[in-house]
């Protein structure tokens, strides 16, 4: 089986997020994950053993092994494809940075349209305060504001009134990437997601979904086959992969993806969210969901 060189940039949201809107250029200046953030990080290393496939890793002191290997990347930002040229490894083609960071900001997924009842796409302080004064949101429930790259449960903001600490977040969201998502804060009964690859072609290959256990904090735990979804809900989420998919497509981007998606319960019955978050890179249950399906492998 063919080798590979990987660069686990599992931090990546942060380099995308510091990149300039509209440019390809490579040399922004790149937001570095602070050190806490770098250990969980590393953490998580172990467990895309199923992904690496036997490859090499850059970074943990093998980067000798990696030259005239082919090059791979948890998500081909400017700074990963600079660390597999250092290491000698084969760089694949990628998206322009400008390409990857538009399809992994949150507005991308808010322009394929909102799947949540009440949920918005914001972008200054005006809409927000609407949001707040509609009361849409039954008495006593909450609101949560996401940061159009912020990934593993972090840069978001629970509330239920819009007070300093929520006007803080929102104007570092509208300074640092255009925007937030707004939605309001439900009870999840199950978390899943659908994993797929357009390849450099424009062939779209789908995984099966698959289950997510998160914790209390929506921070991935593990990933395995789903068994649990009705077959309505398992066709909507194979559709709602193809959809992004074409949709990634149409932007200029191909490589790996994930769709995430929710079961949850309001006052009346349980329902199921399609779409919650699009990632154009790989992920954690990656692997997993793709099965024995590797596209990824040969697209050079």
């Amino acid at each position: 089986m063919t080798r590979f060189a990987w660069v686990l940039n599992l931090a990546a949201d942060d380099e995308l997020a510091s990149l300039p809107q509209g440019s390809d250029s490579g040399h922004a200046q790149r937001r570095v994950p602070k050190a806490a953030v770098r250990a969980r990080m590393a953490e998580r290393v172990a467990e895309l053993a199923l992904l690496v496939a036997g490859g090499v890793l850059i970074g943990v002191g093998r980067d000798a092994e990696a030259k005239g290997l082919r090059g791979r990347a948890f998500c081909p930002t400017p700074t990963a494809l600079e660390q597999l040229s250092v290491a000698g490894a084969v760089v694949p083609a990628a998206p322009s940075p400008h390409v990857l960071a538009r399809a992994n900001h949150r507005l991308f997924c808010a322009e394929l349209g909102q799947t949540l009842d009440a949920a918005l796409w914001i972008e200054d302080e005006a809409s927000l305060r609407a949001a707040f004064e509609s009361r849409v949101v039954p008495s006593g429930g909450e609101w949560v504001l996401k940061h159009p790259h912020g990934y593993v449960g972090r840069l978001r903001h629970k509330t239920r009134e819009l007070d300093l600490r929520t006007k803080s977040f929102a104007f570092r969201c509208f300074s640092e990437a255009r925007g937030l998502q707004l939605e309001p804060w439900v009870d999840r009964r199950g978390d899943y997601a659908i994993h797929g690859y357009v390849a450099s072609g424009g062939h779209v290959t789908l995984g099966s979904p698959t289950l997510q256990v998160c914790d209390a904090n929506g921070v991935w735990q593990k990933t395995a086959r789903a068994h649990d979804l009705s077959p309505e809900e398992a066709r909507v989420l194979l559709d709602e992969g193809q959809r992004v998919a074409e949709s990634l497509r149409e932007i200029g981007y191909f490589g790996p993806f994930g769709v995430d998606a929710f079961r949850y319960s309001d006052a009346t019955r349980t329902r199921f969210n399609r779409r919650c978050e699009v990632n154009a890179r790989y992920t954690m249950g990656w692997a997993i969901g793709m099965g024995g399906s590797r596209p990824d492998l040969s697209d050079d």
